[in-house]
């Protein structure tokens, strides 16, 4: 992390994709710092689709791509595991996916705005 605050902590958040629009999912806020570790995304309509995870780096302005058009089953989950994301203020992790997608996000924060957008 860029910051130690005494008040880290480890929490898991919720989203619910309604349509197939890139969606700014998880923000960080002014004064806080994440480690994104991983998730998890259900199809929960039943139907098979595809789903790709950005981050937004807010001090330069640039998305990356960090999974892209992972292929969710129609039955079952899909575990997103990759190395932490590091996030600084204002910085976003965003989803494109299919309509109906439940994602679970798991992070490590320190500071006073953290949370789904």
């Amino acid at each position: 992390m860029t910051d130690v605050h005494p008040n880290t902590r480890y929490q898991t958040e919720g989203k619910k994709l309604t349509g197939t629009t890139k969606t700014a999912c998880l923000v960080t806020g002014a004064g806080s710092y994440m480690e994104v570790t991983g998730g998890t995304v259900c199809a929960s309509a039943g139907s098979a689709g595809n789903l790709t995870v950005y981050w937004y780096d807010a001090s330069t302005d640039t998305e990356f791509t960090v999974a892209y058009e992972v292929e969710v089953p129609a039955v079952g989950n899909l575990r997103l595991a990759f190395d932490p994301v590091h996030m600084d203020p204002a910085d976003e992790i965003r989803l494109a996916g299919e309509n109906n997608m439940h994602v679970i996000l798991s992070y490590i924060g320190a500071g006073r705005n953290l949370g789904i957008r």
